[in-house]
């Protein structure tokens, strides 16, 4: 991956999506039995985090910050003379979705409300026909209690 840059406290990480699924297929081989954060951080997430500074550490703490916005592309692009995409979180779903053609991803769909991850699941099913979702869940609107929690991780 490329050098890490700073926008008003946020380390975005340059990446094309080849990169990006590049070190995704990593984590998956290894198989070192922990789980990943892929942050994608547009303009609205960083204008947030500069009153919240939990927001900007669970930002700074994902293993990928992907830039979400061309604004933010262009200046990588252009100022930082590196390599990037726009790392959607919708795109790169779908993205996944396409790649696990090849790989044979497993699926878990997780947040939002009830029919939103049905519709999801429903939805990415008949785009992607070989996709294999193997479960979704949708939290309370709330933080979870350290039993559910447990139960959602089992």
């Amino acid at each position: 991956m490329l050098k890490e840059v700073n926008f008003l406290g946020i380390g975005l990480n340059p990446i094309t999506y080849d990169a990006l699924f590049k070190k995704i297929d990593r984590w998956i081989s290894d198989k070192d039995g922990r789980s990943y954060h892929i942050a994608c951080v547009n303009a609205f997430n960083i204008a947030l985090s500069l009153k919240n500074e939990k927001l900007k550490n669970i930002y700074n703490s994902a293993d990928v910050v992907g830039a979400d916005g061309m604004p933010f592309v262009r200046w990588i692009r252009t100022v930082n003379k590196q390599d990037c995409d726009r790392i959607a979180a919708p795109d790169t779903i779908l993205a996944l979705a396409e790649h696990a053609k090849t790989t044979k991803y497993t699926f878990y769909l997780y947040g939002g409300a009830p029919d939103v991850c049905i519709k999801m699941k429903h939805y990415l099913e008949e785009r992607f026909p070989h996709i294999n979702i193997v479960g979704y869940y949708s939290p309370p609107f709330r933080e979870l209690t350290p039993e559910e929690d447990q139960a959602c991780v089992d």
